[in-house]
């Protein structure tokens, strides 16, 4: 077992790095596999190798979330939220908190960004797109169909944003997040 993951007697515990559609994803594999009575030592290599394809972004609707948050200063925040400018997180390689990428002209351009870095990553087929999103089901039928327009032999799912990340991003927010569904 590697340092992410630990066993208590009949229970392996995984550490993810990562929350919403990769983990849903993660947790759909691992059963899938248990139901093929695959060793646990194989399902964990397994949802290993399929982690390290895992990339999260998070587009927040307003600067306020990322000040209160202490990633902003109140000044640059408060520039940001006057020019409507749209700021694009990711999380770092470790998975243990989210990072400014990049800050666009708006929630268009901002969802261009994390398309050209999903190209980077080489998403296509076999891979999966979640689009997650914190009340704002509009705003994440937008990004749907920008990224799905890129990446049209994807496989892609839209669900509302876990309390995890509303709490980073605030209400309005629209994380898309990817994983390699096969390796």
């Amino acid at each position: 077992m590697s340092p992410l993951s630990v066993t208590i007697g009949s229970i392996t515990v995984l550490n993810t790095r990562t929350l919403c559609g990769p983990h849903r994803f993660l947790v759909e594999r691992a059963v899938e596999l248990a139901g093929q009575c695959k060793p646990v030592a194989e399902i964990v290599s397994h949802l290993e190798h399929l982690m390290e394809t895992g990339k999260s972004y998070l587009i927040p609707a307003d600067f306020a979330y990322l000040r209160r948050g202490g990633r902003l200063s109140p000044l640059v925040s408060y520039v940001g939220q006057a020019a409507k400018l749209a700021p694009v997180l990711t999380q770092t390689e470790d998975g243990r908190q989210l990072i400014i990428a990049g800050v666009r002209r708006s929630f268009s351009h901002a969802v261009q960004y994390v398309g050209k870095a999903l190209e980077n990553l080489g998403v296509g087929e076999h891979w999966r797109v979640y689009i997650t999103h914190a009340s704002a089901p509009q705003l994440a039928q937008k990004a749907y169909d920008q990224l799905k327009a890129l990446f049209p032999a994807a496989r892609f799912d839209i669900h509302p944003l876990s309390p995890a990340f509303i709490t980073q991003g605030g209400p309005n927010c629209v994380a898309v997040q990817v994983i390699r569904s096969e390796i």
